[in-house]
């Protein structure tokens, strides 16, 4: 993932995933829940 953030010159990586618990995993990387997916994309915009 780091690798890809580099590559891409990305901020920060989302992963989503068939849960309801968000949390981060690296500093630029953190993982999502589906269950807070619409949530999270409407505070985005």
């Amino acid at each position: 993932m780091r690798i890809a953030i580099a590559d891409l010159s990305l901020d920060r990586l989302f992963v989503v995933y068939p849960g309801a618990t968000s949390f981060s995993i690296d500093e630029n990387v953190e993982v999502i829940g589906a269950e807070e997916l619409p949530a999270r994309l409407t505070r985005l915009q």
